[in-house]
């Protein structure tokens, strides 16, 4: 296998192709120095097969054929994340970043921009910028930028999660949990009171400019999930 320097891991679920096509492009048209594999694992709630083809397209347009798609017994997410980090730890690839496929990339340099940052100054994990759309309300907004352990924030060094396990008994949040222990454990957040967390110490972040979107849509079943179930 080539020697890659980062990892993405996607576990796709439903059926929503048009979703899926905004991450798969945003990652395709990704213009890097960094050799970057692509691990997409897929259940039996993706019963499209036409998801299946538009990835495969999407990524042959693009020239990319560091990827593949593998079926997965109908799991929740965690189990698909334990799945990616064994892939990546047992193939040797240094960093490792796990997306959910409803969202996407904002730059086309936006994995230089990481992997340069994380690999000059040998860091165990990165956090990155990210965006929330202006139609989630604002109190869900303001609640999600305080909070320092979205997952999707960090890409991390691969030998700093051995030991961790996702929760494969989650469809939803299973990369939560491991990120808060990671940073607990570590001393990047200490618990300040009974369901509260805190940073204490300075963060690696990558300042001036957003990389990442947040699946907080309006097209996301998620994200109106999310709003429902946060609504005022």
């Amino acid at each position: 296998m080539t020697n890659y320097d980062l990892i993405c891991i996607l576990p796709l679920y439903g059926n929503d192709p048009k979703v899926v096509v905004g991450m798969i492009s945003s990652l395709a048209k990704q213009k890097t120095k960094y050799n970057v594999y692509y691990k997409i694992y897929y259940d039996d709630t993706v019963i499209d097969s036409t998801i299946l083809d538009m990835i495969n397209n999407i990524f042959q347009s693009c020239n990319i054929i560091d990827y593949d798609c593998e079926y997965c017994e109908n799991r929740h997410s965690g189990y698909k994340r334990n799945k990616g980090l064994e892939f990546a730890l047992k193939n040797n690839i240094p960093y490792i970043w796990f997306i959910d496929q409803d969202d996407f990339l904002l730059l086309t340099s936006t994995f230089d921009a990481i992997l340069t940052t994380i690999t000059e100054n040998d860091l165990p994990l990165l956090t990155i910028s990210y965006s929330i759309p202006s139609n989630i309300q604002r109190y869900n907004r303001e609640a999600i930028y305080r909070t320092p352990t979205m997952p999707w924030q960090y890409v991390f060094k691969t030998t700093e999660l051995i030991g961790y396990y996702f929760d494969e008994n989650l469809e939803y949040g299973s990369d939560l949990s491991v990120t808060i222990f990671y940073l607990l454990d570590h001393g990047y957040l200490e618990q300040v009171e009974p369901n509260k967390l805190n940073y204490v110490k300075e963060r690696q972040i990558l300042q001036d400019h957003i990389y990442f979107y947040n699946y907080l849509n309006a097209d996301s079943v998620m994200g109106q999930r999310y709003v429902n179930n946060n609504s005022d």
